[in-house]
């Protein structure tokens, strides 16, 4: 009986115990399945452990090719220098006072590269007539034998008459320029320009703009000139104005110099007269030219000529900043001699540094 009915209750369709065989049996499919599971963690582990462990391994051979490049490679430049014979530069010039003067040379105000004219007929500056339409011409040079200058552009403007006295700009034009010994060169820039209204003397300027200039330094060249008859003595003006941010000494110093007759290019550059072009740098040639001119138009090789008198008032001045005022000159000839034309020019120095300056001319 307990057999059978053991049998029974085991065999039941509805008995507990077929409901925990029933779980028992889920239980082992879980269990079979967690373990299906966990071998394809364990195998994906295993993959992608590999994965960075190949990872790993390439690139310490990487970093070791890399090394052994940078052991046999030749040490770094910090720049590459093209040569000369590949990169032509231009060097746009004109008379600069500030430059020549800086280089011990004497120079005129009556700039030979600037030029006015109205109704196509030469005027001198201090000749400008209030209000009248005037035509300004800057002759360009170019001191570089490889180097054009195409589209130079060149600012214009005035100032009052005097030093240091505020710019005012006329304009811009452009011309261009070939390099030095070709027929563009000299080139020339002219702008029309209306004089201001107001009457006095004017200083013309013309500034040449090249942004890759062999030589910045001359490019900046200004026209300072009036005339005073002789009427025991001449006697000329002019502004002085402080256009610095600090308190300066100014001093005034007169000299002499006109400029020399031009030698023949034959003695100047050789090389050229057999169409070759000079084998010397750049920087030879302008430093040969530039002692040159030293030797033969210092700023000591021109005082004021024996029995001729100037006297600048004031001729040493300290000014505040932005603080103006004004010089006199006066040019006395030789007592008993005609009062034939004589030409001088004044150069200012602030602290010891060329700031600008006149030439002045006395007419019998």
């Amino acid at each position: 009986m307990l057999n059978a009915a053991a049998t029974s209750f085991r065999a039941g369709p509805k008995s507990g115990f077929s409901i925990i065989s029933a779980f028992g049996n889920k239980g082992a499919a879980m269990n079979s399945l967690s373990a299906k599971l966990r071998e394809l963690l364990r195998k994906l582990l295993k993959l992608a452990l590999g994965a960075l462990f190949g990872w790993i391994i390439a690139f310490i051979e990487i970093w070791k090719r890399v090394c052994r490049g940078r052991a046999s490679a030749p040490p770094a430049q910090p720049c590459m220098t093209i040569p000369a014979d590949v990169y032509k530069r231009p060097d746009p010039m004109i008379y600069d006072q500030y430059e020549l003067l800086a280089n011990g040379i004497a120079v005129t105000w009556d700039n030979p590269d600037i030029k006015l004219y109205r109704n196509d007929k030469e005027v001198a500056a201090m000749d400008v007539v209030a209000g009248g339409h005037y035509r300004i011409v800057a002759r360009c040079w170019n001191g570089s034998f490889d180097g054009a200058a195409v589209g130079l552009r060149v600012r214009f403007s005035y100032l009052s008459f005097g030093v240091a006295t505020k710019s005012n700009e006329i304009g811009i034009s452009k011309t261009d320029l070939g390099a030095k010994g070709t027929p563009s060169c000299p080139a020339f820039a002219e702008i029309e320009w209306d004089a201001p209204t107001e009457d006095g003397h004017y200083c013309l300027q013309a500034e040449l703009l090249w942004e890759d200039d062999l030589n910045p330094g001359n490019n900046l060249g200004q026209k300072n000139l009036t005339v005073s008859h002789f009427q025991s003595p001449a006697l000329f003006s002019f502004r002085l104005r402080n256009d610095a941010t600090w308190r300066r000494r100014f001093e005034m110093l007169a000299d002499d110099y006109v400029i020399a007759p031009l030698d023949p290019c034959k003695t100047v550059e050789p090389d050229l007269q057999r169409g070759r072009r000079p084998k010397r740098s750049y920087a030879t040639q302008r430093r040969e030219a530039l002692a040159l001119l030293a030797e033969r138009q210092g700023r000591d090789k021109f005082p004021i000529s024996d029995g001729w008198s100037v006297v600048i008032l004031p001729s040493v001045v300290e000014l505040d900043p932005e603080e103006e005022i004004s010089v006199t000159v006066k040019l006395v000839p030789p007592d008993g001699l005609p009062h034939p034309r004589k030409t001088i020019n004044v150069n200012a120095f602030a602290d010891g540094r060329l700031v600008g300056g006149v030439t002045l001319t006395g007419e019998g």
